[in-house]
């Protein structure tokens, strides 16, 4: 994880907190896998699909012969969620019906064979689900629920003609069909917010009247989009809160059509709500929030309903935190703490129950406690701080997710220098026997720390280091070299070391590999170094190599601020 840096690193960390309720598969099976000598096919289950092991055009023969589309399923030994959807689904004798409508595909990542259909579909998460025509067309990349009815149905509805390539085909014939555009929304990847923006707003301007029930929906979902827009912007909170006084009236306009008994879509119950105030707290209007928060407890009259109320706490904690109000705030955490107790002690005996929302609870308190960790550690405020992270930790420890707190605590070491004299103690003694990818992670690490704490000959001294290290060098592979020199480069960034030995670092490792992440970084370098028009001609080349919405975003954002910088 550490190679991973910025924005990028803040995702994972998100994932980290609990975007993602299952733990990666444990060492023994993800061993077994391994072991498993893959061929042509496989079964999950009783049910047999197609590997890797046969080429795409194999796959479209196949597929014609059968007169079927290709479900193509992108999975990873090492990755829960993957390995729950096929225990739970595809291993289930039901899920027949499904196989019974399409060409069965499983891509195993860890599988050398998989690197073409991996590079061809720019894959970059786990699990992913595609379907494939008969003739190779590439139907849809999906989110469908993951049960038998939710594959089902999803495939159903791509084999009526409602796949996002065929409506979108649809679309370009009849650009003032609504319904085609309010069905090609639902349709598109959820990373990628701005088609989904530029959509609905086509879909408006037909027709921008609240009271119609077309636009009604449209509206809902373009306040949630610019509310998901603005969360993947990662942790620069000037670019965040531009961001939202430029479209405030546009969110704001649809809050006051239909605040709080006209929600009938995407903005209805908590989820809204939640939505709501995470926008004022990132314009910093955290009492005007709480107005929404309070009004929300009046209609409850302090009933709350824990499984669907308290999403919004990690907002709400948030404006009561920044409004002055810790008391309450602490008193809440308490509140809540005792409702969660008492309903798991009436759920013991309803096993799976108790574990589902186990895992919903953990994903919320693991966001009420970085508020808090956020807060305090803006405030300097150590000791509270710490206290928070502490009990974050101990959700992880619970939840048997003890291997991201190391992790965590460097990042919050980085950013206020939490649990930072215990961290340095600890990698000073790892470094001196520490090898090959351990090694240069650990320096790394180090290095930002001490930077943070100004302590700034010391940084760069373990990062010159590194770099000269000639042994461990040569003992590298090119491309895991180029991370190791691209995370050395971008540590320098991050701690504002920059200098002309990072510029020879961060070149070398766009020689080796020249992916997005390390573009971006010689780019950032160029710009830190007053080189502009090199700055924006490498970060031209990050954009198009990038694949993920959030990048994209995130190197366009840069980029502009360069260019205007040069006028």
């Amino acid at each position: 994880m550490k190679r991973l840096r910025g924005i990028y690193g803040i995702v994972l960390f998100l994932l980290a907190c609990g975007l993602v309720f299952n733990g990666v598969l444990s060492a023994a099976d993800t061993k077994k896998d391994k072991e498993t000598k893959r061929g042509k096919t496989m079964q999950i289950g009783k049910i047999n699909w197609y590997t890797e092991q046969n080429t795409f055009d194999e796959m479209i023969k196949i597929a014609q012969k059968e007169n079927k589309p290709i479900f193509m399923v992108f999975s990873a030994t090492w990755c829960g969620p993957c390995q729950q959807v096929k225990k739970e689904t595809f291993s289930k004798d039901e899920f027949q019906k499904v196989a019974d409508q399409v060409v069965l595909l499983y891509i195993e990542q860890t599988d050398p064979a998989s690197k073409d259909y991996i590079k061809k579909n720019k894959i970059s998460a786990y699990p992913t689900f595609k379907v494939f025509s008969k003739d190779g067309i590439d139907l849809e990349t999906g989110s469908p629920e993951r049960t038998v009815e939710g594959f089902f149905s999803w495939i159903k509805d791509i084999k009526a003609g409602n796949s996002y390539y065929e409506l979108s085909q649809r679309l370009k014939k009849e650009p003032n069909n609504r319904e085609v555009i309010m069905k090609l929304v639902d349709k598109v990847a959820w990373d990628n917010v701005e088609e989904r923006v530029k959509l609905l707003r086509q879909a408006l301007k037909l027709n921008p009247d609240v009271n119609d029930p077309v636009s009604h929906k449209a509206y809902e979902k373009l306040a949630v989009d610019l509310y998901m827009d603005l969360s993947m912007m990662g942790e620069d909170k000037k670019a965040k809160a531009d961001f939202a006084r430029k479209h405030n009236d546009e969110f704001m306009n649809v809050i006051k059509a239909y605040y709080p008994d006209k929600f009938q879509h995407d903005l209805k119950g908590p989820r809204g709500l939640s939505f709501i105030l995470g926008w004022f707290n990132t314009l910093g209007k955290h009492k005007d929030g709480l107005f929404y928060f309070e009004d929300f407890l009046k209609t409850k009259k302090d009933k709350l309903d824990i499984q669907k109320d308290m999403q919004i706490f990690p907002g709400a904690l948030t404006a009561l935190l920044h409004a002055n109000q810790g008391k309450k705030a602490d008193e809440w955490v308490k509140k809540l703490q005792d409702m969660i107790k008492k309903e798991a002690e009436a759920d013991k005996d309803k096993e799976a129950d108790a574990k589902k929302k186990s895992r919903f609870y953990f994903y919320m308190w693991t966001r009420i406690y970085n508020a808090f960790v956020e807060y305090y550690g803006e405030k300097q405020d150590v000791k509270n701080a710490e206290k928070y992270a502490g009990l974050m930790f101990e959700e992880y420890t619970k939840n048997n997710r003890g291997q991201f707190v190391d992790y965590i605590k460097v990042n919050y070491a980085k950013k206020y220098l939490l649990f930072a004299e215990e961290l340095i103690k600890k990698f000073e003694t790892q470094i001196k026997t520490a090898k090959g990818q351990q090694l240069a992670d650990t320096t790394q690490n180090l290095a930002a720390i001490y930077a943070k704490m100004g302590k700034t000959d010391k940084a760069k001294k373990h990062l010159y280091d590194l770099y000269e290290n000639k042994d461990l060098m040569e003992s590298f592979k090119p491309k895991q070299k180029s991370r190791v020199l691209n995370g050395i480069a971008w540590t320098m960034v991050e701690a504002k070391l920059v200098d002309k030995k990072t510029l020879e670092i961060a070149k070398e490792s766009v020689k080796l590999h020249e992916n997005s992440m390390n573009l971006d970084t010689l780019a950032c370098v160029h710009a830190d170094l007053g080189n502009l028009e090199e700055a924006i001609k490498w970060e031209e080349k990050a954009i198009k190599k990038a694949t993920q919405y959030f990048m994209v975003k995130d190197f366009t954002r840069k980029m502009a601020k360069w260019k205007k910088a040069l006028k």
